[in-house]
């Protein structure tokens, strides 16, 4: 199973850039978002009335690694880190032949868009250096 985060770069008639993630980041909170919201209220004589709607986007994408799985080079983490540092910038990211269209979620409950751990802490890392790897996105 191959994972691409492709870039749209800038002007028309540009080469999108893809950046190919390690394959093994797992979708962790894949069945942990309803696309059906809801509230429930009872009125003054004690009917209960629901109100519900479909959300329209939003759904949160959370690709994660471990320490024995889901590395990525430093190299890597630079260009994500650079991408997500641009607002307003839509990807494209493909996984398991669907395609997405997201954004860096940097609203994350309190954690940040990316989060990276070196597998072995250099005081002067490498570009080949090895990160355990988590991802946050918002699908739109």
């Amino acid at each position: 199973m191959s994972i691409t985060l492709t870039h749209p770069t800038a002007g028309p008639g540009s080469t999108p850039l893809a950046l190919a993630l390690p394959p093994d980041l797992i979708w962790s909170d894949e069945f942990a978002w309803s696309q059906v919201e809801e509230t429930t209220q009872y009125t003054g004589t004690g009917a209960l009335v629901i109100d519900e709607w479909t959300k329209q986007a939003g759904r949160p994408i959370t690709l994660a690694g471990e320490v024995t799985y889901g590395w990525c080079l430093r190299s890597e983490l630079l260009t994500l880190n650079a991408w997500a540092a641009t607002a307003g910038l839509v990807l494209t990211l493909a996984r398991m032949g669907a395609t997405h269209s997201v954004k860096f979620n940097r609203a994350g409950g309190g954690a940040g868009a990316i989060e990276a751990t070196p597998v072995v802490p250099y005081s002067d890392p490498e570009a080949s250096d090895p990160y355990t790897l988590t991802l946050r996105f918002l699908e739109l």
